[in-house]
């Protein structure tokens, strides 16, 4: 992880900060940690700023963000300067997190107002999958998924040290044909596969509370795979905080508003047998973003003995942990 004294990021930031005008107010100081990146905030005479520094797989978030800025530019963070070398970039504010707001009082309707605005990001940006993917932004298409299935299920020392039985092992390779038969079915849907964010939640946008406007972050976790698998994880949240329970009227105002771009593509009876299917495979999605971020810090040298802040050590390690219960989930699902 990148230390956070001495950091020649913080020095490249103020200087720039400085020659451009700007008038810091406070020194840097650290508002998220984690074995993949680091978040600092200066405040100045005009407004803060953000220096994010990523792990080099991750920073691909630079890229990701200018190729959304030439699309949709009102939906992704203000760049004002770039370093390749440290891999590092700063950003203009743009509010606070939807999840802060959300926990004052949840609110259907903005909700519903960010799947909107993301998803149409979605289907515009579907046109630039292979750009993102040069750009290496993972390619996670559903022809592609089944072997990753396969490679994860391969994996004798990462199933034998979450808990994974022979017969469940036995299990998960049965589950093979099953899992490439829906994804063939997903495929010859008229949906394009597009831009899919793997952490899409309600703390990963940020909400200007004067403007009303709305900005989606930690871009460097993206994929090109299916639209919907992201909206999965969104519900979830949502339901993790016990904001709405599946079949109440916000849950069906939420779903409605997934489904509303995608109505250009497919009939309503496909779209929710898409939302089904989805919703059937999204444990396995889960699992290929948790172990992108293991695989992300192992090569780094982190893995998942990193010895940093508390929270960040125990997230990192529950979410490995999790994975178990995911491939339970999938065996059961896929039977």
């Amino acid at each position: 992880m990148v230390k956070m004294k001495d950091n020649k990021c913080i020095d490249w930031a103020k200087g720039f900060l400085i020659s451009n005008g700007y008038t810091i107010k406070s020194e840097a100081m650290p508002i998220t940690t984690a074995p993949w990146s680091i978040v600092w905030k200066f405040k100045t005479e005009s407004g803060c700023i953000y220096l994010k520094q990523t792990i080099p797989e991750f920073f691909i978030e630079t890229k990701v963000i200018e190729v959304i800025d030439r699309v949709q530019s009102d939906i992704v963070p203000k760049v004002i300067a770039v370093n390749l070398d440290l891999h590092c970039f700063l950003m203009r504010d743009a509010g606070h997190t939807l999840r802060e707001r959300f926990k004052n009082k949840f609110d259907a309707d903005l909700l519903a107002e960010l799947i909107k605005k993301y998803t149409l990001l979605q289907c515009a940006i579907s046109e630039q999958s292979e750009a993102l993917i040069n750009y290496g932004v993972p390619d996670w298409r559903l022809r592609n998924l089944p072997q990753m299935f396969a490679s994860l299920i391969e994996n004798d020392l990462l199933l034998d040290e979450i808990g994974i039985t022979t017969r469940e092992k036995s299990k998960l390779n049965a589950s093979k044909k099953r899992f490439s038969e829906i994804c063939e079915r997903l495929s010859s849907f008229k949906i394009p596969e597009s831009l899919s964010h793997c952490d899409f939640h309600d703390n990963n946008v940020l909400y200007d509370e004067k403007t009303h406007h709305l900005t989606v972050i930690d871009l460097g976790e993206v994929v090109i795979s299916h639209p919907f698998f992201s909206l999965h994880a969104l519900f979830f949240m949502q339901e993790w905080w016990g904001y709405f329970k599946k079949g109440d009227q916000d849950y069906l105002k939420t779903k409605d508003a997934c489904l509303d771009n995608f109505r250009q593509f497919e009939s309503e009876q496909n779209l929710h047998e898409i939302f089904e299917l989805t919703l059937l495979l999204h444990p396995l999605y889960y699992v290929f973003c948790i172990m992108r971020l293991i695989s992300a810090c192992d090569k780094e040298g982190y893995g998942t003995d990193f010895t940093g802040p508390d929270g960040v050590v125990k997230s990192l390690q529950a979410q490995k942990n999790n994975i178990a219960g995911c491939l339970r989930t999938i065996i059961s699902s896929l039977q």
